[in-house]
């Protein structure tokens, strides 16, 4: 009896779970590591920030120690500290001309399914970026920039226009 490919990948998504026991401990929101970097961050917000790389996030923890990081685990943070108030407002025009481009593909034939995943993969990276430091990684916004590409509209394709009773 052979499975259908949604069988097969409800079996075979948990298999990288296997063995992460010791592992399984580090998988939290409250890491005191990141809680003590984050709350570090927001209190060198600025308007001009302090500058590309420059930032350095103090923190005591509860034992009395310090603590040192150079990133926040936040890439959005990050900037806010790094590039200031002025820094964050070019992201979020950056981050609506993406959610434009996309939304735009909407119009316009695909694949069945590309369109779906590239936009599940784009929502994934938006907010795995708000828990780890991806953007540092170059590969991964080169990826999003091609997940956008293949959201968005199609250059020589006409749109679909939307018939009677269909949503736009």
């Amino acid at each position: 009896m052979a499975l259908g490919p949604r069988w097969t990948l409800v079996l075979l998504l948990p298999l990288p779970l296997v063995g992460c026991g010791p592992v399984a401990s580090r998988i939290s929101l409250a890491s005191a590591g990141r809680t003590g970097a984050l709350r570090a961050a927001l209190d060198m917000v600025s308007f001009a920030g302090t500058g590309t790389g420059r930032a350095e996030f103090f923190w005591r923890t509860a034992d009395g120690n310090g603590q040192l990081a150079r990133y926040v685990h936040n890439e959005y943070v990050q900037i806010l500290v790094e590039l200031g108030v002025v820094g964050a407002v070019l992201l979020l025009g950056v981050l609506a001309a993406c959610v434009a481009t996309v939304r735009a593909g909407r119009h316009f034939p695909h694949r069945p399914g590309i369109r779906a995943g590239a936009v599940a993969a784009l929502v994934a990276l938006a907010v795995h970026s708000g828990f780890d430091f991806l953007w540092h990684i170059a590969v991964l916004p080169l990826l999003g920039a091609l997940l956008i590409g293949l959201a968005g509209p199609a250059t020589r394709e006409k749109p679909v226009v939307p018939t009677e009773g269909e949503q736009p």
